[in-house]
């Protein structure tokens, strides 16, 4: 077993240990004294194969090792999104307090000890959640390491079970009449035997081979291609540092040899640049893209906005889970979960199945973004309107100032000079007009 794996056992051996005398397994000191491995000299039986077999499909150590490391895989990006958006959201308040100030036109010797060390606090909240994010991701690129270990576990045994021939009945006739004839037969007949190849020698050369390939991959080969955790991973993080403002890297330019490249659209520099240009990374990003219209966020089968969406990995079509679950159900061909539709999108012809399905929580992050947008632009409005509401329209004001001209033509009897209101009549003697009339009134 590989190094990791005998770590994660040793672990787990740790634990067992605090375990009721009752279920621990006693053993002498003497009985783990094993005698030295010898290659054995006879193929193993049919019987010796399914044992082998056995093993593989009942090890239930290696189910709980899988669970906890597919539970990694799904918190992990989840906690680095929430880290960052907790820091976004600590600076867009920040920035937006500078903003305020230098509308007011205060400079910042005019800050409070309290007001320095909330701007202190928010950089320093910025650059530790990039420098964790950094560290999450290395910490994520290993439990995919892992879990590609543990997936060829059960190839590997394969492997040695293939490479393991089963006694044929000649074969087995030979043995008995070699070990009853004289000692030149029974040489003989031992050079005809199929060759025996032990299962451990199998064993070592299967995990060389594996570990060789795995290790000859890229990094790009290794975490990008095809490897929905990572690709996961990347997009929460990014779409919690920059939303919809920054265009995501393509997978290609994540990795520059077997080191991270690019860090979100920022770079080297800006990522250890220090305190002061806590924000200079969001201008690094030289594509910007529009936000996605509330559209882009309904279900194609009702027209509602995504509460639980689910996304194919065949045609990155989004659906509400409950309907095309639904959809899937009544309309499918097939058994189980490989019963198929073709995309219910209007001009997909992917064909759509609930394996290929999952929960994407992207989508469900950007539909609460959006959804957050619209209470806060609502709330804006509302008070606009209210500030409205307790001033005088320019439509009120020029309707106003037309009466009281019309007021005073008519008193004096003479028509005035050109249109009541001209029509490059600035706000201000707009404002002085308004004033004017009303003296008069």
């Amino acid at each position: 077993m590989s190094r990791r794996l005998v770590q994660n056992g040793s672990r787990q051996g740790e634990s067992s240990a605090l375990a009721p005398a009752s279920r621990r397994p006693q053993y002498d000191a003497e009985s783990l004294n094993l005698p030295p491995y010898e290659a054995p000299s006879r193929p193993l039986t049919e019987k010796a194969r399914r044992e082998l077999i056995k093993l593989r499909d009942t090890d239930s150590d290696l189910r709980v090792y899988k669970k906890h490391l597919d539970y990694s895989l799904k918190t992990i990006p989840q906690a680095v999104a929430q880290l960052n958006d907790k820091a976004n959201k600590r600076k867009m308040a920040n920035e937006k307090w500078l903003a305020d100030r230098t509308a007011n036109s205060k400079q910042n010797d005019d800050k409070t000890e309290a007001e320095k060390e909330e701007e202190l606090t928010t950089k320093l909240l910025v650059k530790q959640g990039k420098e964790m994010t950094e560290s999450a991701e290395k910490v994520f690129r290993d439990i995919i390491d892992y879990r590609d270990e543990l997936e060829m576990q059960g190839k590997i045994v394969d492997v040695v079970i293939e490479g393991i021939s089963a006694v044929p009945p000649l074969a087995l006739d030979a043995m008995e009449d070699a070990e009853e004839g004289e000692e030149e037969e029974r040489e003989q007949e031992a050079e005809a035997l199929p060759e025996v190849t032990g299962a451990v020698e199998l064993l070592h050369k299967a995990r060389k081979d594996y570990h060789e390939s795995y290790q000859s991959k890229s990094m790009v080969q290794k975490y990008a291609d095809n490897n929905s955790a990572y690709n996961t991973f990347k997009m929460l993080v990014h779409d919690s540092m920059y939303g919809d403002t920054v265009t995501m890297p393509k997978a290609t330019a994540w990795f520059h040899g077997d080191t991270p490249d690019v860090f979100y659209g920022s770079s080297t520099q800006n990522r250890n640049a220090g305190e002061d240009d806590y924000m200079a990374d969001e201008n690094s990003g030289d594509e910007i893209v529009i936000a996605g219209s509330k559209n882009e966020y309904k279900c194609p089968l009702t027209f509602a906005v995504f509460v639980d969406p689910f996304t194919s990995k065949v045609c990155q079509h989004t659906f509400e889970k409950a309907n095309i679950i639904d959809y899937i159900n009544k309309n499918g061909k097939g058994t189980g979960n490989a019963k198929q539709v073709q995309c219910p999108q209007s001009g997909c012809g992917s064909m759509v199945s609930k394996d290929v399905l999952y929960d994407d929580e992207l989508i469900r992050r950007k539909v609460k973004r959006m959804l957050e947008q619209e209470a806060r632009d609502d709330e804006e409005d509302e008070g606009e309107e209210a500030v409205e509401l307790e001033r005088p329209s320019v439509r009120a004001m020029v309707t106003q100032t037309t009466r009281s001209l019309l007021k005073r033509e008519c008193l004096s009897g003479e028509p005035s000079a050109g249109p009541l209101i001209s029509t490059q009549m600035q706000p201000s003697e707009l404002e002085k007009a308004t004033q004017s009339s009303e003296m008069e009134d």
